[in-house]
């Protein structure tokens, strides 16, 4: 019975996180359009607010070992690094 618990609590978890990262990109879209300064404010602490309660949920997830994303290899980091750094430089 427990697994089936731990199962029905990972799965919520999971579910939990994706409405957490669509959220934000959602409000970071919405930031984006908002007409007056004050509404974009707001935006932007809700935004703050659910980033906030992303990593939580994540947190949680790693520290039960239900999520663990694949470590990025030293190369890619740098050709990251690289390709932002030109375009901030070109842009």
């Amino acid at each position: 019975m427990e697994y089936t618990d731990n199962m029905k609590e990972k799965e919520l978890m999971d579910d939990l996180l994706n409405i957490e990262k669509h959220a934000t990109v959602n409000y970071g879209l919405f930031a984006n359009e908002c007409t007056t300064e004050k509404l974009r404010c707001d935006v932007m602490g809700i935004l703050e607010d659910t980033h906030k309660l992303q990593a939580e949920v994540f947190d949680v997830m790693a520290a039960h070992g239900w999520y663990s994303p694949a470590a990025a290899e030293q190369s890619k980091i740098d050709q990251a690094k690289q390709k932002y750094s030109n375009a901030q430089l070109n842009g």
